[in-house]
């Protein structure tokens, strides 16, 4: 089962929150209390993880709405995320 709308994937959202709400640069900063599996937004879980072995073991398995691959991570990692304001356009 993935689950989504954790705590952990309404990070970069509030952090893009911020800059639309005027700020120049913004960071959350999320530790891992569990062994947890991350997708991206595009990846496949059936390419990236054994869903079975998750299962059997208690490991919940999160997608997040950004990109980027999938990612394990173990208690006490840290998620940081950081955006800002620029001025030069995205190419």
């Amino acid at each position: 089962m993935i689950i989504t709308g954790t705590n952990l994937f309404h990070i970069d959202n509030r952090v893009l929150q911020h800059i639309r709400n005027g700020k120049n640069y913004a960071c959350e900063v999320y530790e891992a209390r569990q062994t947890e599996i991350v997708l991206g937004r595009s990846a496949k879980a059936e390419d990236d993880v054994h869903l079975e072995k998750c299962e059997h073991d208690n490991v919940p398995v999160h997608r997040r709405a950004g990109g980027g691959g999938t990612v394990l991570l173990c208690r006490g990692m840290i998620v940081i995320s950081v955006a800002g304001r620029t001025t030069l356009a995205y190419h």
